[in-house]
Protein backbone atom coordinates (compact mmCIF):
# COMPACT_ATOMS: atom_id res chain seq x y z
CA UNK A 1 0.00 0.00 0.00
CA UNK A 2 1.41 3.31 -1.12
CA UNK A 3 0.99 6.54 0.44
CA UNK A 4 -1.54 7.88 -1.71
CA UNK A 5 -3.85 4.33 -0.48
CA UNK A 6 -3.03 5.54 2.95
CA UNK A 7 -4.75 8.73 2.29
CA UNK A 8 -7.27 8.19 0.82
CA UNK A 9 -8.68 4.98 2.31
CA UNK A 10 -10.24 6.52 5.17
CA UNK A 11 -12.59 8.44 2.73
CA UNK A 12 -15.86 6.20 2.53
CA UNK A 13 -17.74 5.85 -0.87
CA UNK A 14 -21.47 6.51 -0.14
CA UNK A 15 -22.62 6.90 -3.65
CA UNK A 16 -21.45 5.71 -6.90
CA UNK A 17 -20.39 7.55 -9.86
CA UNK A 18 -23.04 7.65 -13.26
CA UNK A 19 -19.73 6.36 -15.39
CA UNK A 20 -19.46 3.41 -13.48
CA UNK A 21 -20.86 0.01 -14.97
CA UNK A 22 -20.09 -1.93 -11.83
CA UNK A 23 -22.26 -2.53 -8.76
CA UNK A 24 -22.04 -0.48 -6.17
CA UNK A 25 -19.82 -1.63 -3.27
CA UNK A 26 -19.49 -1.02 0.33
CA UNK A 27 -16.30 -1.47 -0.05
CA UNK A 28 -13.81 1.50 0.74
CA UNK A 29 -11.39 1.97 -3.10
CA UNK A 30 -9.20 4.32 -3.97
CA UNK A 31 -10.43 6.78 -6.54
CA UNK A 32 -9.47 6.46 -10.32
CA UNK A 33 -9.47 8.59 -13.44
CA UNK A 34 -12.53 7.92 -15.65
CA UNK A 35 -11.31 9.11 -18.71
CA UNK A 36 -8.86 6.70 -18.94
CA UNK A 37 -11.06 4.10 -17.76
CA UNK A 38 -13.15 4.40 -20.44
CA UNK A 39 -10.65 4.31 -23.00
CA UNK A 40 -9.20 0.79 -22.01
CA UNK A 41 -12.84 -0.52 -22.36
CA UNK A 42 -13.20 0.66 -26.40
CA UNK A 43 -10.03 -1.47 -27.31
CA UNK A 44 -10.92 -4.63 -26.77
CA UNK A 45 -7.11 -6.31 -27.85
CA UNK A 46 -5.71 -4.07 -25.94
CA UNK A 47 -3.68 -5.67 -22.31
CA UNK A 48 -5.03 -4.03 -19.75
CA UNK A 49 -2.30 -2.46 -17.27
CA UNK A 50 -2.26 -1.53 -13.88
CA UNK A 51 -3.33 2.34 -13.26
CA UNK A 52 -0.53 4.55 -12.96
CA UNK A 53 -1.45 5.41 -9.59
CA UNK A 54 -2.45 1.80 -8.16
CA UNK A 55 -0.47 0.35 -5.31
CA UNK A 56 3.04 -1.19 -5.93
CA UNK A 57 4.02 -4.08 -5.04
CA UNK A 58 5.36 -4.18 -1.64
CA UNK A 59 8.75 -6.26 -1.33
CA UNK A 60 8.44 -8.15 1.84
CA UNK A 61 11.08 -7.28 4.46
CA UNK A 62 13.40 -9.26 6.10
CA UNK A 63 14.85 -8.25 9.46
CA UNK A 64 18.26 -8.87 10.92
CA UNK A 65 19.37 -8.99 14.70
CA UNK A 66 22.80 -6.64 14.52
CA UNK A 67 24.93 -6.90 18.11
CA UNK A 68 26.28 -3.88 17.56
CA UNK A 69 23.07 -1.95 17.15
CA UNK A 70 22.18 -3.72 20.31
CA UNK A 71 25.16 -2.59 22.12
CA UNK A 72 24.11 0.87 20.79
CA UNK A 73 20.07 0.67 21.84
CA UNK A 74 21.27 -0.70 25.23
CA UNK A 75 23.51 2.29 26.10
CA UNK A 76 20.82 4.17 25.01
CA UNK A 77 18.38 3.01 27.15
CA UNK A 78 20.87 2.58 30.55
CA UNK A 79 21.65 6.42 29.67
CA UNK A 80 17.83 7.17 29.47
CA UNK A 81 17.80 5.33 33.25
CA UNK A 82 20.96 6.84 34.43
CA UNK A 83 19.54 10.36 33.86
CA UNK A 84 16.42 9.81 35.05
CA UNK A 85 18.15 8.13 38.77
CA UNK A 86 20.34 11.48 38.43
CA UNK A 87 17.20 13.17 38.57
CA UNK A 88 15.65 11.49 41.27
CA UNK A 89 18.71 11.38 43.62
CA UNK A 90 18.90 15.30 42.76
CA UNK A 91 15.55 15.90 43.95
CA UNK A 92 15.54 13.85 47.05
CA UNK A 93 18.97 15.37 48.32
CA UNK A 94 17.69 19.01 47.73
CA UNK A 95 14.28 18.07 49.52
CA UNK A 96 16.70 16.27 52.73
CA UNK A 97 18.98 19.54 52.45
CA UNK A 98 15.65 21.39 52.89
CA UNK A 99 15.03 19.42 55.72
CA UNK A 100 18.34 20.09 57.75
CA UNK A 101 18.44 23.61 56.86
CA UNK A 102 14.86 24.16 58.37
CA UNK A 103 15.81 21.98 61.47
CA UNK A 104 19.01 24.11 61.95
CA UNK A 105 17.72 27.04 61.74
CA UNK A 106 14.65 26.06 64.00
CA UNK A 107 17.54 25.13 66.74
CA UNK A 108 19.47 28.44 66.14
CA UNK A 109 16.91 30.20 66.70
CA UNK A 110 15.27 28.78 69.98
CA UNK A 111 19.16 28.98 71.19
CA UNK A 112 20.61 25.85 70.64
CA UNK A 113 23.56 24.94 72.75
CA UNK A 114 24.92 26.06 75.79
CA UNK A 115 21.72 27.26 76.81
CA UNK A 116 19.38 24.70 75.93
CA UNK A 117 19.73 23.28 79.48
CA UNK A 118 18.45 26.30 81.78
CA UNK A 119 16.67 26.06 84.76
CA UNK A 120 12.83 26.38 83.89
CA UNK A 121 10.66 28.58 85.80
CA UNK A 122 7.04 27.73 86.68
CA UNK A 123 4.55 30.40 84.84
CA UNK A 124 0.92 29.26 85.10
CA UNK A 125 -0.38 30.70 88.24
CA UNK A 126 3.38 31.24 89.85
CA UNK A 127 4.39 33.00 93.13
CA UNK A 128 7.10 34.99 93.22
CA UNK A 129 8.29 32.33 95.69
CA UNK A 130 7.98 29.26 93.46
CA UNK A 131 10.34 31.77 90.73
CA UNK A 132 12.70 31.93 93.41
CA UNK A 133 12.63 28.67 94.38
CA UNK A 134 13.61 27.45 90.45
CA UNK A 135 16.44 30.06 90.48
CA UNK A 136 18.23 30.16 93.62
CA UNK A 137 20.13 27.18 93.75
CA UNK A 138 22.20 28.44 90.39
CA UNK A 139 23.36 31.24 92.52
CA UNK A 140 26.65 31.20 94.27
CA UNK A 141 28.89 32.71 96.55
CA UNK A 142 32.49 33.84 95.26
CA UNK A 143 34.81 33.81 98.01
CA UNK A 144 38.36 35.18 97.28
CA UNK A 145 41.13 34.60 99.32
CA UNK A 146 43.98 38.27 98.98
CA UNK A 147 46.80 39.61 100.45
CA UNK A 148 45.49 40.54 103.65
CA UNK A 149 42.40 38.70 103.89
CA UNK A 150 39.25 37.18 102.64
CA UNK A 151 36.90 38.64 100.20
CA UNK A 152 33.40 37.87 98.75
CA UNK A 153 30.56 38.64 96.53
CA UNK A 154 27.91 36.79 94.37
CA UNK A 155 28.07 35.30 90.79
CA UNK A 156 25.72 32.81 88.90
CA UNK A 157 25.64 29.71 87.07
CA UNK A 158 25.82 30.38 83.04
CA UNK A 159 26.56 26.92 81.26
CA UNK A 160 26.30 23.41 82.52
CA UNK A 161 30.47 22.88 81.94
CA UNK A 162 30.82 25.01 85.24
CA UNK A 163 31.48 28.66 83.76
CA UNK A 164 30.00 31.19 86.29
CA UNK A 165 29.94 34.84 85.64
CA UNK A 166 30.87 37.68 88.31
CA UNK A 167 32.35 40.99 88.58
CA UNK A 168 35.80 41.66 88.23
CA UNK A 169 36.22 43.71 91.22
CA UNK A 170 35.10 40.46 93.02
CA UNK A 171 37.79 38.38 91.95
CA UNK A 172 40.68 41.06 91.57
CA UNK A 173 44.31 40.39 93.06
CA UNK A 174 42.88 36.75 94.20
CA UNK A 175 45.28 34.53 95.42
CA UNK A 176 42.78 31.70 95.36
CA UNK A 177 39.23 31.38 94.65
CA UNK A 178 36.32 29.19 96.13
CA UNK A 179 32.48 28.85 95.04
CA UNK A 180 29.91 28.18 97.65
CA UNK A 181 26.27 26.51 96.46
CA UNK A 182 23.52 26.67 98.43
CA UNK A 183 23.62 23.30 99.41
CA UNK A 184 26.70 24.28 101.53
CA UNK A 185 28.86 22.43 99.03
CA UNK A 186 32.25 24.71 98.67
CA UNK A 187 34.20 23.85 95.46
CA UNK A 188 37.98 25.84 94.05
CA UNK A 189 37.22 27.65 91.34
CA UNK A 190 39.57 28.46 88.42
CA UNK A 191 39.99 32.12 87.35
CA UNK A 192 39.46 31.92 83.40
CA UNK A 193 40.15 35.95 82.51
CA UNK A 194 38.10 39.20 83.09
CA UNK A 195 38.02 42.80 81.77
CA UNK A 196 38.50 45.55 84.35
CA UNK A 197 37.13 48.24 82.75
CA UNK A 198 33.72 46.32 82.26
CA UNK A 199 33.92 44.81 85.22
CA UNK A 200 33.29 41.12 84.16
CA UNK A 201 34.47 37.95 85.28
CA UNK A 202 34.45 34.14 84.39
CA UNK A 203 35.43 31.34 86.69
CA UNK A 204 34.93 28.02 86.78
CA UNK A 205 34.33 24.73 88.50
CA UNK A 206 34.47 21.67 87.32
CA UNK A 207 31.58 18.85 88.13
CA UNK A 208 29.48 21.71 89.73
CA UNK A 209 26.65 20.08 88.98
CA UNK A 210 24.43 22.70 88.75
CA UNK A 211 21.99 24.23 86.13
CA UNK A 212 22.40 27.30 84.66
CA UNK A 213 20.19 30.77 84.36
CA UNK A 214 18.27 31.82 81.57
CA UNK A 215 19.62 35.06 79.79
CA UNK A 216 17.54 37.64 79.42
CA UNK A 217 17.87 40.91 76.64
CA UNK A 218 18.81 44.27 78.27
CA UNK A 219 17.80 45.84 75.43
CA UNK A 220 13.60 45.06 75.94
CA UNK A 221 13.89 46.46 79.42
CA UNK A 222 11.38 48.94 80.21
CA UNK A 223 10.91 51.09 83.09
CA UNK A 224 8.84 50.27 85.54
CA UNK A 225 9.36 46.22 85.04
CA UNK A 226 9.52 44.47 87.84
CA UNK A 227 13.02 42.83 88.49
CA UNK A 228 14.89 40.77 91.45
CA UNK A 229 17.88 40.70 92.41
CA UNK A 230 19.52 37.62 94.56
CA UNK A 231 23.39 37.45 96.37
CA UNK A 232 25.41 37.50 99.52
CA UNK A 233 25.01 40.96 100.55
CA UNK A 234 27.39 41.52 104.36
CA UNK A 235 28.04 38.30 105.31
CA UNK A 236 28.47 35.08 103.88
CA UNK A 237 25.77 33.51 106.30
CA UNK A 238 23.31 36.02 104.13
CA UNK A 239 23.59 33.80 101.39
CA UNK A 240 20.87 33.46 99.07
CA UNK A 241 18.81 36.75 100.08
CA UNK A 242 16.53 38.33 97.65
CA UNK A 243 15.17 41.52 97.12
CA UNK A 244 12.74 42.90 94.90
CA UNK A 245 11.83 46.52 92.95
CA UNK A 246 12.18 48.04 89.63
CA UNK A 247 13.64 49.12 86.78
CA UNK A 248 14.26 52.94 87.31
CA UNK A 249 16.22 53.66 83.94
CA UNK A 250 17.76 52.22 81.36
CA UNK A 251 21.17 52.90 79.73
CA UNK A 252 21.80 55.18 82.24
CA UNK A 253 25.69 56.64 81.67
CA UNK A 254 27.20 56.27 85.00
CA UNK A 255 30.94 57.40 85.67
CA UNK A 256 32.98 56.20 88.32
CA UNK A 257 35.67 57.90 89.93
CA UNK A 258 38.75 56.93 91.97
CA UNK A 259 39.14 57.41 96.03
CA UNK A 260 41.40 60.79 94.75
CA UNK A 261 38.20 61.79 92.86
CA UNK A 262 39.70 61.32 89.62
CA UNK A 263 37.36 59.88 86.76
CA UNK A 264 38.08 56.55 86.32
CA UNK A 265 35.60 55.05 83.45
CA UNK A 266 32.26 55.51 82.16
CA UNK A 267 29.72 52.61 81.91
CA UNK A 268 26.41 51.93 80.41
CA UNK A 269 24.25 50.39 82.81
CA UNK A 270 20.43 49.58 84.17
CA UNK A 271 19.74 51.80 87.17
CA UNK A 272 16.87 50.12 89.75
CA UNK A 273 15.23 50.47 93.64
CA UNK A 274 16.35 46.79 93.79
CA UNK A 275 18.59 47.25 97.04
CA UNK A 276 22.08 46.02 96.95
CA UNK A 277 24.78 45.84 99.60
CA UNK A 278 28.25 44.71 99.80
CA UNK A 279 28.31 41.50 98.70
CA UNK A 280 25.76 41.15 95.92
CA UNK A 281 28.11 42.30 93.04
CA UNK A 282 28.60 39.97 90.41
CA UNK A 283 25.06 38.42 91.68
CA UNK A 284 22.37 38.40 88.92
CA UNK A 285 19.18 40.94 88.47
CA UNK A 286 16.05 38.76 86.86
CA UNK A 287 13.20 39.35 85.45
CA UNK A 288 9.63 37.57 86.43
CA UNK A 289 10.30 34.86 83.93
CA UNK A 290 13.66 34.39 85.79
CA UNK A 291 15.64 35.91 83.04
CA UNK A 292 19.13 37.15 83.97
CA UNK A 293 19.09 40.76 82.67
CA UNK A 294 21.71 42.22 84.63
CA UNK A 295 24.61 41.72 87.16
CA UNK A 296 24.78 43.37 90.18
CA UNK A 297 27.52 45.84 90.27
CA UNK A 298 27.38 49.13 92.58
CA UNK A 299 25.71 51.86 94.48
CA UNK A 300 25.78 55.08 94.60
CA UNK A 301 25.36 57.33 96.89
CA UNK A 302 23.28 60.36 95.75
CA UNK A 303 23.34 62.81 99.19
CA UNK A 304 24.73 62.77 102.62
CA UNK A 305 21.11 62.46 103.55
CA UNK A 306 21.61 58.63 102.96
CA UNK A 307 19.76 58.95 99.04
CA UNK A 308 21.20 55.73 97.36
CA UNK A 309 21.13 54.57 93.68
CA UNK A 310 21.42 51.12 92.12
CA UNK A 311 23.36 49.68 89.32
CA UNK A 312 23.47 46.73 87.28
CA UNK A 313 25.67 46.12 84.26
CA UNK A 314 23.29 45.15 81.05
CA UNK A 315 23.44 41.63 80.24
CA UNK A 316 23.75 41.86 76.83
CA UNK A 317 27.20 43.63 77.45
CA UNK A 318 28.23 41.25 79.83
CA UNK A 319 27.41 37.69 77.80
CA UNK A 320 29.18 39.68 74.68
CA UNK A 321 32.37 39.71 77.19
CA UNK A 322 31.95 36.54 78.69
CA UNK A 323 31.23 34.72 75.58
CA UNK A 324 34.76 36.07 74.46
CA UNK A 325 36.72 35.09 77.29
CA UNK A 326 34.80 31.38 77.46
CA UNK A 327 35.85 30.83 73.59
CA UNK A 328 39.50 31.98 73.44
CA UNK A 329 40.39 31.46 77.17
CA UNK A 330 40.96 35.20 77.68
CA UNK A 331 39.42 38.30 76.64
CA UNK A 332 40.53 40.18 73.41
CA UNK A 333 38.94 43.46 74.47
CA UNK A 334 35.87 46.29 73.18
CA UNK A 335 32.98 44.70 73.78
CA UNK A 336 31.00 46.06 76.17
CA UNK A 337 29.88 49.66 76.19
CA UNK A 338 32.47 50.74 79.19
CA UNK A 339 34.95 53.37 78.14
CA UNK A 340 37.94 54.68 79.57
CA UNK A 341 36.85 57.98 81.65
CA UNK A 342 38.65 61.16 80.12
CA UNK A 343 41.04 62.96 83.00
CA UNK A 344 42.95 65.50 83.16
CA UNK A 345 44.70 64.61 86.77
CA UNK A 346 43.88 67.36 88.64
CA UNK A 347 42.47 68.50 91.59
CA UNK A 348 41.19 71.39 93.07
CA UNK A 349 37.97 73.45 93.38
CA UNK A 350 36.33 76.55 92.10
CA UNK A 351 37.38 80.11 93.16
CA UNK A 352 35.56 83.33 92.14
CA UNK A 353 37.34 86.65 91.41
CA UNK A 354 38.22 89.00 94.44
CA UNK A 355 36.82 86.45 96.84
CA UNK A 356 39.55 85.10 99.64
CA UNK A 357 39.51 81.89 99.37
CA UNK A 358 41.32 78.77 101.68
CA UNK A 359 42.86 76.65 99.43
CA UNK A 360 44.88 74.38 101.18
CA UNK A 361 45.72 74.43 105.31
CA UNK A 362 46.90 77.84 106.09
CA UNK A 363 46.92 79.04 102.77
CA UNK A 364 44.54 81.61 101.57
CA UNK A 365 44.24 83.58 98.12
CA UNK A 366 42.27 86.04 96.28
CA UNK A 367 42.28 85.37 92.96
CA UNK A 368 42.15 87.91 90.00
CA UNK A 369 39.67 85.63 87.82
CA UNK A 370 36.69 83.05 87.96
CA UNK A 371 37.17 79.83 87.27
CA UNK A 372 39.18 76.40 88.98
CA UNK A 373 41.57 76.63 91.15
CA UNK A 374 44.21 73.72 91.02
CA UNK A 375 45.55 72.39 94.10
CA UNK A 376 47.90 69.47 92.78
CA UNK A 377 48.31 67.79 89.44
CA UNK A 378 48.44 64.00 89.31
CA UNK A 379 52.06 62.64 87.83
CA UNK A 380 51.35 60.29 84.79
CA UNK A 381 47.73 62.19 83.88
CA UNK A 382 47.12 64.24 81.02
CA UNK A 383 47.85 67.56 82.91
CA UNK A 384 51.47 66.55 84.26
CA UNK A 385 53.42 68.72 82.40
CA UNK A 386 51.09 70.83 81.01
CA UNK A 387 49.55 72.61 83.85
CA UNK A 388 50.97 73.62 87.13
CA UNK A 389 49.85 73.76 90.54
CA UNK A 390 48.12 77.45 91.41
CA UNK A 391 47.24 78.00 88.34
CA UNK A 392 43.25 78.64 87.52
CA UNK A 393 41.69 76.98 84.53
CA UNK A 394 39.57 79.48 82.90
CA UNK A 395 38.26 77.96 79.66
CA UNK A 396 38.39 74.33 78.29
CA UNK A 397 38.55 73.43 74.39
CA UNK A 398 37.20 77.95 74.10
CA UNK A 399 34.45 77.40 76.32
CA UNK A 400 34.71 79.68 79.88
CA UNK A 401 34.45 77.27 82.64
CA UNK A 402 34.20 79.84 86.01
CA UNK A 403 33.24 76.39 88.25
CA UNK A 404 34.62 73.03 87.88
CA UNK A 405 31.09 71.66 87.58
CA UNK A 406 31.35 73.47 83.90
CA UNK A 407 34.79 72.21 83.41
CA UNK A 408 33.21 68.60 84.09
CA UNK A 409 30.88 69.24 81.56
CA UNK A 410 33.26 70.14 78.75
CA UNK A 411 35.60 67.80 79.93
CA UNK A 412 32.60 64.51 79.12
CA UNK A 413 32.18 65.85 75.81
CA UNK A 414 36.04 64.56 74.68
CA UNK A 415 36.72 61.11 74.58
CA UNK A 416 40.42 59.70 74.88
CA UNK A 417 43.08 60.97 72.25
CA UNK A 418 41.31 64.93 71.76
CA UNK A 419 44.02 67.47 72.19
CA UNK A 420 42.31 70.50 74.10
CA UNK A 421 43.00 73.81 74.37
CA UNK A 422 43.40 75.31 77.98
CA UNK A 423 43.67 78.32 79.20
CA UNK A 424 44.94 79.30 82.83
CA UNK A 425 45.62 82.15 84.58
CA UNK A 426 49.26 81.91 85.62
CA UNK A 427 51.59 84.57 87.52
CA UNK A 428 49.13 87.22 86.69
CA UNK A 429 48.35 86.17 83.40
CA UNK A 430 46.33 84.28 81.01
CA UNK A 431 48.24 81.64 78.55
CA UNK A 432 46.88 78.58 76.87
CA UNK A 433 48.36 75.25 76.77
CA UNK A 434 47.44 72.22 74.73
CA UNK A 435 46.53 69.19 77.08
CA UNK A 436 46.01 65.54 74.69
CA UNK A 437 43.81 63.46 77.25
Amino acid sequence: MNEHDEKIIGEEVTEPKEEATAEPSSEILPETNTEQNTEEKTDPTATPEPASNAPAPVAEVKEYWSFSEQVKADKATQKKKGCRGALAYAIIMTCLFAVCFALLAALLITGFGKDKNVVEVPTDGASLADLVDSVIDSVVTVVVAKDGGTGFGSGFVYTDDGYIITNYHVIENAKSIKVMCTDGRERPAELIDGDELSDVAVIRVLNLGLIPLAIGDSDTLRVGEDVIAIGTPVDTDYAGTVTKGIVSGVKRTVRVYESSGLLNKTMEMIQTDTTLNHGNSGGPLLNMRGEVVGINTMKYYASDAGDTLYFSIQINDAIAIADDIIEDGKYSGNKGSATQGVQLGIQGGTVYKGVETQVAVGVVITPEVDGVYISAVTEGYPAHGKIEANDIIVSFGGVKTETIEELRAELFKHKVGDTVTVEVWRNGEIISVDVTL
